[in-house]
């Protein structure tokens, strides 16, 4: 009943001071992602593509007049640069389980705004084991010694929480070491970093391999609780484009999506 009463004014306020509808090329994208207990520095505004059109990157909106709602406070966002991104500067704008948050601000004449709830916290993660041992294998090497050119067996560790609801998850992998040492050498391309996420899943558990791995050392493993409208966005962005479909979005006025998410972190060690 609390939140319903938070949600109240917000709505009583969208229907009595509503413009007339947007037209379909003046709508912006909203990229809009807030993390639990994490400043909030992820609010992208650009342009949206006209289909036909012979623009091919979505121009960023700068100076817009954006807030974020919690509680019934206003938190009016700035730019972060050039390229459309916002943030909040101080830190009494917070992110938790269970809260109500609105982003509303104006363009070309009509109030784009959208709400979200933090979901809950992962609960009871745990991870098959803390260390992964990467087992190098050269087929050249093994000719020059005369050794097995058989390669090991894939090693992998597997990441599991409860989901009796059949809810949504998403896991990310990233090596969090100042220095990264590379598992392989430097000609073989794509190891200059190291960030995995998989797609949004209802399974209760995640599998990953020795060769997911681009480098040894710390990673963290983060399993996210995510919200409706994060799968609505991702099944919108992987739907047959012939099917010219209008992409599912929770942006009243605009496109895209404003979404929370909560997560929890498991540490893993990728050793040689």
């Amino acid at each position: 009943m609390k939140k319903l009463l938070y949600i109240l004014p917000f709505l009583l306020l969208l229907l009595g001071c509503e413009k007339e509808p947007i037209n379909q090329a003046d709508k912006v994208v909203v990229e809009a992602y807030l993390f639990r207990d994490k400043p909030v520095d992820d609010i992208r505004v650009t342009t949206l593509l006209a289909y036909g059109g012979t623009d091919t990157v979505p121009q960023p909106v700068n100076n817009l007049a954006i807030d974020i709602i919690w509680q019934n406070k206003a938190y009016r966002l700035q730019s972060t640069n050039d390229s459309g991104y916002y943030h909040y500067p101080g830190n009494d704008l917070q992110v938790k389980a269970g809260e109500i948050y609105e982003l509303r601000f104006e363009h070309k004449g009509a109030f784009v705004s959208a709400l979200t709830v933090c979901p809950p916290e992962p609960q009871n993660i745990s991870i098959s084991k803390d260390t992964l041992d990467i087992v190098l294998f050269s087929l050249v090497d093994s000719f020059l010694t005369g050794g097995s050119i058989t390669p090991p067996e894939p090693d992998s560790v597997v990441v599991s929480w409860p989901n009796p609801n059949n809810e949504y998850f998403y896991v990310v992998a990233e090596n969090i070491e100042s220095v990264k040492e590379p598992i392989f050498p430097d000609f073989i391309v794509g190891i200059s970093s190291f960030f995995f996420q998989s797609q949004p899943t209802t399974n209760s558990s995640y599998e990953f391999f020795d060769f997911d791995f681009r480098h040894f050392g710390r990673h963290e493993i983060k399993v996210y609780k995510i919200n409706q409208e994060y799968v609505d966005l991702y099944t919108s962005f992987n739907q047959d484009s012939r099917t010219q479909a209008e992409p599912i979005t929770n942006v009243i006025n605009g496109l895209g999506v404003f979404t929370a998410v909560n997560y929890k972190t498991v540490p893993l060690y990728v050793s040689d």
